[in-house]
C-alpha cells in the first residue's frame, strides 16, 4: 500500500493529509482559531472539587476549566487507565498492559481547592465541555514514550517476534531511570540501542525542563507544548512505510528538514518541496474531500446512501437503499447495500475523525449469516484506524454500536460553525408558520390606539400566504379606518418581518 503525506502550510493554518492507495484517509487541521491542545502540560490550580462526581475542575488558563477524574491522579499511583496519544495507546501490549490497583481514596483526600497541580490534556475541549486532563504525564518520542510517573515497561503489540520483544524490554530496562516507565513504540522494531538513547535523552531533558518551570512559573501556566501538527504527524506516521512527504511551503520544508535531519534522518530523506503552480491540495483532490466531509449524505456505489448526523452525545449513521432496487430479491438487495455501507462507514469515521458513541442503523436483515457478513466487513473497514475502536454485535432493534476514542475535535466541528439562522438546530420555521404568527400580531395591533397605518416588510417567501389572507386583513383594517401595506424585502431573513406603525 503506497502512502503519501501532503502538507499545506501557511500563516493562516497548517493542513496535513494522509493518502493511502490514492485515497485520502485522514486530514488534520490546525489554525489560529483551533489550536490543538492535546499533549500539552500545564501547571493548574484546583478550582472546585466535586465529591458527587469524584472529580475536580482545574484552572489551566483556558476558556473553560479542565476536568480531572479521581482515577487520573497519578500522584497516588492508583491509575486505572493510561491516557496517551492515540497511536501510542493502541501500541501498548494488551497482554502486558500497565495495571494499577483500584482507587481507594476519595477525591477530597487527593486534591483541594487552591492546590497547584501539574496536568496534561488527554482530550480536547468538546462542545460545552472543558478539556479532559490527567496528572499522569506521557512524553512520546520517535521510538519510545517516557512515562515519568509510572514504574513499568510496555512493548508495542504490533511487534510480535518474541526475541525482538525481549531485546526491546532489556533495552528499556537499561535506560529508564528508577521509578519511571517506558513504552517501546512500533517504530522501535530493529532499531539500535544508540537510537533509543538519543530519543530517551531528548524526552528526559523535556521532563527536566517541565520540572524546572514548576518552581518558577505561577499557575496557571503552560509548562510544555506538544509538537506542532506537522511534526507530530511525521513523527507518528512515517513508521508506516510512507513513500513521500510533500510540503508546499519553503519555510516549513526547511524547518522540517533541519529538525528531522538531526532527530530522524529517515524522515528527512522523504521530504520533498512541492513547487508546482497547481495548489497541492487541489492537485491531489484533497479540497474536494474536505467539501464532501461537510455533507451529511454519502452516496454508495450501487445507489444507496448513508446519512451521518453528529450530535453532542453521539453520532448516528442511517443506511438507505436510495436509488438501488436490486435485481433478484429483497434480502440480496439489502445485503449488498449494507455491505457497501459497512465498507464505507469505517473510512468515513476515520476521515471525519468521529468519536465517542456511534450508532449505525443498517437496513433490517432476516439472515443471521448476512448480519455476520456485515459485521465482519465493518470490522475490516477499521483495519487502518489508529484510534481505539470497539464494535458490538447487532442489538435486538437491529442497530450496531461502536465506540471510538475521541481525543480531538471532528473535522466538522473545526470547519463548521453554528448557523446564525437556526442556532444549530438544523431547521428554521416554515414560512407558513411565520406568516400565521405575523397575522396574529397584526390582528392584535388593531386593538391598539394611536396610529393610522401599518407598513409590513416581508420576505418574498411570505407572499403566497399573504395573498391567501390579503383581502380579509385589509377588510379588518378598513373597518377600523386604518390602512395596511405589504412590501417584499429579499434582504430579510426568511423567519423575520418588520412592522412599522405611523
Amino acid at each position: 500500500m503506497n502512502r503519501l503525506i501532503c502538507i499545506n502550510a501557511s500563516e493562516i493554518s497548517n493542513r496535513v493529509a494522509l493518502i493511502e492507495s490514492n485515497r485520502v484517509v485522514e486530514i488534520h487541521i490546525e489554525n489560529a482559531y483551533f489550536e490543538q491542545l492535546q499533549g500539552n502540560v500545564y501547571l493548574g490550580t484546583v478550582a472546585r472539587v466535586l465529591p458527587g462526581l469524584q472529580a475536580a475542575f482545574v484552572d489551566i488558563g483556558l476558556e473553560r476549566h479542565a476536568f480531572l477524574f479521581v482515577n487520573e491522579i497519578a500522584s497516588t499511583q492508583h491509575i486505572q487507565e493510561l491516557f496517551i496519544d492515540e497511536d501510542v495507546e493502541k501500541d501498548i501490549d494488551q497482554s502486558e498492559s500497565l495495571v494499577y490497583p483500584e482507587i481507594s481514596s476519595s477525591i477530597e483526600q487527593l486534591v483541594h481547592p487552591g492546590q497547584q497541580i501539574m496536568v496534561q490534556i488527554t482530550r480536547e475541549p468538546f462542545e460545552s465541555k472543558g478539556a479532559r486532563i490527567s496528572t499522569h504525564v506521557t512524553l512520546p518520542g520517535r521510538y519510545l514514550v517516557l512515562m515519568p510517573t509510572v514504574n513499568n515497561i510496555g512493548i508495542s503489540k504490533r511487534i510480535d517476534r518474541i526475541e525482538e520483544r525481549e531485546r526491546l524490554r532489556q533495552i528499556a530496562e537499561s535506560i529508564r531511570p528508577p521509578g519511571m516507565g517506558i513504552i517501546m513504540r512500533t517504530a522501535a522494531e530493529n532499531r539500535s540501542e544508540g537510537e533509543f538513547n538519543g530519543d530517551f535523552e531528548r524526552l528526559y531533558r523535556t521532563w527536566e525542563s517541565i520540572q524546572a518551570k514548576i518552581e518558577t512559573m505561577p499557575a496557571p501556566a503552560l509548562l510544555h507544548e506538544d509538537l506542532d501538527p506537522v511534526s507530530r504527524i511525521l513523527r507518528d506516521y512515517v513508521e508506516q512505510a510512507v513513500d513521500k512527504i510533500l510540503i508546499d511551503s519553503e519555510s516549513e520544508y526547511e524547518r522540517c528538514r533541519q529538525y528531522f535531519s538531526t532527530y530522524a534522518p529517515e524522515i528527512s530523506d522523504l521530504l520533498e518541496l512541492y513547487t508546482s503552480p497547481v495548489p497541492l491540495f487541489k492537485r491531489y483532490r484533497i479540497d474536494e474531500v474536505l467539501e464532501d466531509i461537510l455533507r451529511k449524505t454519502v452516496w454508495l456505489p450501487s445507489g444507496g446512501y448513508l446519512v451521518i448526523e453528529q450530535t453532542e452525545a453521539l453520532v448516528a449513521i442511517d443506511v438507505n437503499t436510495g436509488r438501488f432496487v436490486g435485481s433478484q430479491n429483497l434480502e440480496d438487495t439489502v445485503l449488498r447495500t449494507n455491505l457497501e455501507a459497512a465498507h464505507e462507514i469505517g473510512y468515513q469515521i476515520r476521515l471525519r475523525n468521529l468519536g465517542g458513541i456511534i450508532i449505525i442503523d443498517f437496513i433490517d436483515m432476516d439472515s443471521a449469516d448476512n448480519r455476520d457478513k456485515v459485521l465482519e466487513t465493518l470490522r475490516h473497514s477499521f483495519a487502518g484506524d489508529r484510534a481505539g475502536v470497539q464494535i458490538y454485535p447487532f442489538t435486538q432493534l437491529g442497530l450496531v454500536e461502536i465506540t471510538r476514542k475521541r481525543l480531538k475535535k471532528s473535522l466538522n466541528r473545526i470547519l463548521l460553525q453554528s448557523c446564525p439562522y437556526c442556532q444549530g438546530e438544523g431547521f428554521i420555521k416554515h414560512s407558513k408558520a411565520v406568516a400565521y404568527q405575523m397575522f396574529n400580531e397584526l390582528e392584535s395591533l388593531l386593538l391598539e390606539p394611536g396610529f393610522r397605518s401599518i407598513q409590513v416588510r416581508i420576505h418574498p417567501s411570505f407572499q403566497p400566504f399573504v395573498d391567501l389572507r390579503y383581502e380579509s386583513i385589509c377588510a379588518m383594517f378598513s373597518e377600523k379606518n386604518r390602512e395596511i401595506m405589504f412590501i417584499q424585502d429579499p434582504t430579510l431573513h426568511e423567519n423575520h418581518y418588520t412592522i412599522v406603525k405611523s
